[in-house]
C-alpha cells in the first residue's frame, strides 16, 4: 500500500541540523507529573526522553521558567498546575542538561519554549542589574478570555526591553544544551500574539496599525 506521506520517516536538513525524520513533538508539559521541585522530576524527564526515543526528531520542552515575581495562581486555573522550574538554579540546570543529553543520545534535537503566562519579564540591563518589566495593560480584558487588548499605556521602551529579555532567555537555553527555541504566540494571551492580531492590538505607535508594524515586536524577538 502506497503511503500518503512517503517522506515522513526520511531525514531532512534544517540549517546545521539533520533531523532523523519529519516528526516533531510540539509544546507540551504534563500537568500533574511534577511535585514541588523547582527542577524536572524523574517523571518529567521520562516523558520528554520518551517522546524522543519513540520517534520525534524535534521535541519542544515547555518549561514555564520565566515566572519572574509571579503571584500564585488560583487552583481553578489550568495554568496553576504547570511546574515552575528555576532555570537559573544550578541544581535545576544539572537536571536540565542531563535531560537534554539523554534526548540527544537517541537522535533528537531539543527546543525550549519561550512562554510568559503573566507578562512580567526578567530583564538584565547593560549594567547587569535585574528588572521586572511588566507588559500588563490597563485595558480591560475582553469576554473571550484571550487576554483583551494592548494599547499605548505600555511604553515602546518597555517592549524593547521585553524583546531583549527573550534573547537573554534564549542564551540561557543555549547554555544548557538546547538546540533551538520555540516562540509561543498563540491565543492572543501571549504578548507577541496580542501585538500580531488586529483584534487585540490597539496601539497607535510603531508597534500598531499596519501589518508591518504589528510584526515589529516578533521580528525584534
Amino acid at each position: 500500500m502506497k503511503s500518503a506521506y512517503p517522506n515522513l520517516l526520511s531525514p531532512i536538513r534544517i540549517g546545521k541540523f539533520v533531523l532523523k525524520n519529519r516528526m516533531q513533538s510540539s509544546n507540551s508539559l504534563p500537568h500533574f507529573s511534577q511535585g514541588p521541585e523547582e527542577y524536572p522530576a524523574d517523571a518529567i524527564i521520562a516523558h520528554f526522553v520518551g517522546r524522543a526515543r519513540t520517534g520525534a526528531a524535534f521535541v519542544t520542552f515547555a518549561g514555564v521558567e520565566d515566572t519572574y515575581e509571579m503571584p500564585p495562581l488560583p487552583d481553578n486555573l489550568d495554568l496553576s498546575h504547570f511546574p515552575e522550574f528555576d532555570m537559573r538554579n544550578p541544581k535545576c540546570q544539572n537536571y536540565m542538561t542531563e535531560m537534554v543529553e539523554a534526548m540527544h543520545a537517541v537522535g533528537s534535537i531539543v527546543s525550549g519554549s519561550l512562554f510568559s503566562a503573566n507578562r512580567t519579564y526578567r530583564y538584565e540591563n547593560e549594567h547587569g542589574e535585574i528588572e521586572a518589566v511588566s507588559a500588563n495593560s490597563t485595558v480591560v480584558a475582553d469576554s473571550s478570555g484571550m487576554g483583551g487588548s494592548i494599547g499605548d499605556d505600555i511604553p515602546a521602551e518597555t517592549l524593547y526591553k521585553i524583546a531583549k529579555s527573550y534573547g537573554q532567555r534564549t542564551a540561557l537555553y543555549k547554555k544548557l544544551g538546547f538546540d533551538a527555541v520555540t516562540l509561543h504566540m498563540s491565543y492572543r494571551a501571549q504578548l507577541p500574539g496580542q501585538l500580531l492580531s488586529p483584534l487585540s492590538n490597539k496601539r497607535t505607535d510603531e508597534f500598531g496599525g499596519s501589518f508591518e508594524n504589528r510584526c515589529r515586536f516578533p521580528l525584534m524577538m
